[in-house]
């Protein structure tokens, strides 16, 4: 804007020297603001295919990541040793949709891009594409890589009260029912199993909500006032000992007071054998 205006008062110097009879002088304006038009002429149209190629960059840059998200919607799951499996899971179940959330905002970003380019700077599309597109990238991996040791976690959580209640059979429990809770696979899972005297034992692994691909046990059992603190020792240990034999290493356990067993009413209160602290309760 600047160069203009200097163009333009040299334009009307001219006028003036012309209209005053000055003809050389006139003439010396009006070559330079020539030149100097000519000069931002050039600069502007340099400007302009930069800012058409930045423009294109950006918007198959964004297309490309759009059909990159959509090819995510399903991928191959991992093991426990990290080692690709054949199944496939549901990136955005798994992930509490934020692959949908990913999508959306590429799709927000490519709409912005083509409808509103006219008023898109060259820092803008500069921005989009240094900045938003490899966020959103990244973004993605990461999505992936949440749904995939959801996954995992929550396969996990099946495994381990199916130790446990493999332990709970030997000393005299079956199996009554078992399930996710609300049939979701992202939450807890659940078991009881009884015995022959009617006592029944309540196990539940949920996700840790403070530790990421972490579950906590916890077991409820309705006969632990009548057991003595070896009893309950025992339990507990031959419990662990299952769990370690399958790599779940379990934390130090605490006896509590049969006063607080009995006064307590949840799963986590009676029992809490937690991979990441300090005691194993009942």
């Amino acid at each position: 804007p600047g160069e203009a205006h200097a163009s333009a008062d040299r334009l009307d110097n001219a006028r003036v020297n012309l209209s005053q009879g000055f003809l050389d002088a006139a003439m010396i304006d009006a070559q330079q603001a020539y030149q100097n038009l000519s000069s931002q002429r050039v600069i502007l149209e340099e400007r302009k295919a930069h800012w058409e190629l930045l423009h294109l960059d950006v918007v198959s840059r964004l297309k490309e990541l759009k059909i990159y998200a959509e090819s995510l919607n399903s991928i191959a799951s991992t093991d426990l040793d990290g080692n690709e499996t054949d199944q496939q899971i549901d990136v955005d179940y798994w992930s509490s949709r934020r692959l949908s959330r990913a999508k959306t905002m590429i799709q927000s970003l490519i709409k912005r891009v083509e409808t509103t380019s006219n008023s898109l700077h060259t820092g803008d599309l500069l921005a989009i594409q240094q900045q938003d597109i490899p966020n959103l990238f990244n973004e993605l991996e990461n999505t992936c890589t949440i749904a995939i040791e959801e996954a995992l976690n929550s396969q996990l959580r099946l495994n381990i009260a199916d130790i446990v209640i493999q332990s709970l059979e030997n000393q005299g429990f079956v199996l009554a029912s078992s399930a996710y809770n609300h049939n979701d696979q992202r939450k807890a899972f659940s078991a009881n199993v009884t015995n022959k005297a009617g006592e029944e034992i309540v196990i539940a692994v949920e996700p840790d909500q403070t530790v990421t691909g972490q579950n906590k046990l916890h077991i409820l059992s309705s006969d632990a006032p009548k057991l003595t603190e070896h009893e309950l020792k025992q339990r507990a240990e031959e419990i662990r000992q299952s769990l370690g034999q399958f790599a779940l290493d379990s934390a130090p356990f605490q006896i509590m007071s049969k006063e607080d067993q009995f006064v307590r009413q949840t799963p986590e209160d009676f029992f809490s054998l937690e991979e990441q602290q300090d005691q194993l309760a009942y």
